[in-house]
């Protein structure tokens, strides 16, 4: 069985996990995408609303792949799915709502906090764009004594599309992983320098900082992953090198995010509850739409941590919104039209 034919299983099942943890793994003191008093998702009423929620998550789920076992049209399903659970979401995002109440509109800033950088330096975001500048040259100076056939796509078990060595399919090869290395550090950028602080002082703020730290560290290591497949694709590397090499990294990045996990959005778990004010993240509710799209122009940061999940989403009230969203669109295209010439 492939794996179109897995996707209407595998799909809603992942999905639904990930919904299912979502609540639980933001800050205390946001239920479903609203401000709330801290504790409440753990009294009674926000028990009660959880439970509802991923009793209707589940039912979706089992309702879609019990319908898979009988049709095969894994597209329309899919799209009811998606389409029901936003659905949900968004019920029940309206019914959080009258729990809210109001962050704190208070925007403070330690002007003695440390600055902070990249981990390891510059050099470490810009040496697969170096590494991989270096094969160029290298790969140019090989000629005809590059292998006759390069790899270009790779599964879990290897390699499994290749395309005759030509000059063009080389430069093809290692601009796709330059350019989608170059807008990885372009988001540990904006992570570090563009994203709004919640706590200014305290261990609340040191706890951030580590969280923040992390989010970059996983967003390096994919980096680093890109840059791997042309090295081992042009110098021939060994399957079990390949394989290896890639698993280790891809064991990395699950480490990383389940340390996330666990810490918290914004390192929150670590920090006892008697020391949380109930703030939320110092935003207005009516910012974002149902909890999940954050919209103000009043606010500088181009990146604010997500209300419900782990990580950053777009303040799509900035002006740079738009550019980070347009080189994201425009970078597939871009990368099918350097594989197709």
């Amino acid at each position: 069985m492939n794996m179109q034919a897995l996707a209407p299983y595998l799909l809603p099942l992942l999905l639904s996990t990930v919904m299912h943890l979502l609540p639980k793994l933001t800050r205390p003191d946001l239920f479903l995408g609203v401000t709330v008093a801290p504790g409440f998702r753990d009294a009674d009423a926000g028990r009660r609303m959880l439970r509802r929620f991923r009793l209707v998550l589940w039912s979706l789920t089992a309702a879609v792949i019990a319908t898979s076992v009988f049709s095969q049209r894994t597209y329309p399903l899919l799209a009811v799915y998606f389409a029901s659970a936003f659905a949900a979401v968004a019920v029940f995002h309206h019914a959080a709502l009258k729990y809210a109440v109001k962050a704190s509109p208070v925007v403070e800033v330690d002007l003695a906090a440390p600055a902070e950088r990249m981990p390891g330096g510059w050099i470490v975001a810009l040496l697969p764009l170096l590494v991989l500048a270096v094969l160029g040259v290298w790969a140019n100076a090989q000629g005809t004594q590059l292998p006759a056939k390069l790899a270009v796509h790779w599964n879990l078990l290897g390699a499994d599309r290749w395309v005759a060595t030509t000059p063009h399919a080389v430069f093809a090869l290692l601009a796709r992983a330059a350019l989608s290395c170059l807008l990885l550090a372009a988001v540990a950028l904006a992570v570090l320098h563009g994203s709004r602080r919640i706590w200014p002082a305290g261990a609340h703020s040191a706890n951030e900082r580590r969280f923040r730290r992390r989010i970059v560290l996983l967003i390096l290591v994919a980096e680093y992953s890109l840059c791997l497949p042309p090295l081992f694709s042009l110098l021939q590397a060994p399957h079990w090198l390949t394989l290896g090499g890639s698993l280790a990294l891809l064991l990395t990045m699950v480490g990383l995010g389940l340390s996330l996990m666990l810490m918290g959005q914004g390192g929150s778990r670590n920090v006892a509850s008697a020391q949380r004010l109930p703030i939320g993240d110092r935003t207005a509710d009516q910012r974002w739409l149902l909890g999940m799209i954050y919209f103000n122009r009043a606010d500088p940061a181009l990146l604010v941590e997500k209300r419900m999940g782990i990580g950053y989403t777009l303040n799509f009230g900035n002006p740079w919104c738009w550019l980070v969203l347009t080189a994201v669109l425009t970078l597939p295209a871009l990368l099918r039209w350097l594989g197709a010439q």
